[in-house]
């Protein structure tokens, strides 16, 4: 996210303003490796987070590696509060489209500029160096992750030797440093099995996490993943004579593109469904009239969990809860004569961990949803 260090005025460079939930948004290892001169601002200013990130593992801080997020305007002089999780951000030089009030030494982003260089101008063997340098030189750093990223497309481009790019993912250390580091070497590593026409087991690996993912991004990501895949597949002519390829998942195998484009787009939604305002309170009440589950106390929760709803007419609630797949899990009838608001226990201490959404209807009819998170 680049904007114009040059710039003399607001409008000469990137403006990053009044988007409905936050302004930046990035889940597990996607973070910008560039995020400076822009305008961040909302309004009204402290609503909602400017910047969300939302990790597997968010290690307290202070953090070895935090985002350097410097030269920015945001709507405040202290963003702090806005930047979500706390503790996590570099930002105290702020540039608000003057041109010479904020540069920084970064030699790691450099780095890796010139590693981007290298293998957009065809020197593969070059910029490979340089990639595996970045990620031992700088461990845990959002450059040697973006780095191990760029190894794939890389190795694509250069010599197709997968195998050999496993590897080094298996063996290099400085990769295995911070449990996020590991977890996207973890990720990476299907993706070279895919890159070999390796589909089984590839569908296999995704098929895995889908049921026991180390978080909700990390399930929704390989649902994506493996639809992807299929559609791969799909493509493929050297398939066209062999004994098709399917895992046990397959409701999620797209029967066309319409609607492979159509499933993408919905799981590409759950991942931005929640709605991460900074809370008044710890549990803040939910003022939209048209769901009647108004608070989940406590989530995350261990093994139960109590539901506030708003009733505005009398006759059956039932409560559902489905996995990520879909699937029923449990469900809870009440009868209650009169409108108000009323509190259901919900006892999932049978269930795994994991993340649930959680239907409300009354008298048939659906009239809120919610979504929870259970600890093992």
């Amino acid at each position: 996210m680049k904007g114009n260090p040059g710039a003399t005025s607001t409008s000469q460079t990137q403006n990053i303003t009044y988007n409905f939930q936050n302004q930046v948004r990035a889940t597990d290892n996607s973070f910008p490796w560039y995020l400076h001169y822009n305008i961040l601002q909302n309004t009204p200013s402290g609503s909602t987070y400017l910047i969300y990130y939302d990790p597997v593992f968010p290690d307290p801080p202070p953090i070895d590696n935090a985002f350097n997020v410097k030269c920015n305007c945001f709507d405040n002089s202290n963003p702090s509060p806005q930047l979500y999780p706390s503790g996590w951000y570099d930002w105290e030089d702020i540039w608000c489209a003057s041109p010479t009030s904020c540069f920084f030494d970064d030699p790691a982003r450099e780095d890796f500029e010139e590693a981007v260089a290298s293998m957009d101008t065809g020197q593969y063997e070059t910029a490979e160096t340089q990639f595996k340098e970045i990620i031992g030189q700088y461990p845990g750093s959002i450059y040697a992750k973006e780095a191990a990223k760029n190894l794939i497309p890389l190795t694509r481009l250069n010599d197709q030797d997968f195998p050999g790019l496993i590897n080094y993912f298996d063996t290099v250390s400085a990769m295995q440093q911070d449990s996020n580091s590991a977890h996207l070497i973890f990720r990476l590593k299907n993706k070279c099995t895919v890159e070999m026409d390796q589909y089984e087991q590839a569908i296999a690996w995704f098929e895995n996490d889908i049921l026991s993912p180390a978080s909700e991004q990390d399930s929704l990501f390989s649902l994506i993943d493996l639809s992807d895949t299929y559609m791969l597949m799909e493509a493929d002519s050297s398939l066209k004579s062999t004994p098709v390829i399917t895992g046990s998942l397959t409701q999620y195998k797209p029967k066309d593109r319409e609607s492979y484009t159509r499933q993408r787009e919905e799981w590409v939604k759950l991942l931005f469904s929640d709605d991460p305002k900074i809370p008044d309170k710890e549990y803040a009440w939910n003022q939209d009239e048209n769901n009647m589950i108004k608070q989940i106390i406590p989530n995350p929760f261990n093994e139960s969990t109590e539901i506030l709803i708003d009733i505005t007419e009398s006759g059956t609630i039932t409560l559902l809860v489905y996995n990520l797949l879909g699937q029923e899990m449990a469900i809870v009838t009440r009868h209650y004569p009169g409108i108000g608001t009323y509190s259901i226990v919900l006892d999932l201490s049978a269930l795994s961990g994991g993340v649930y959404m959680i239907s409300a209807k009354i008298n048939g009819k659906e009239k809120g949803k919610a979504k929870a998170l259970k600890f093992n």
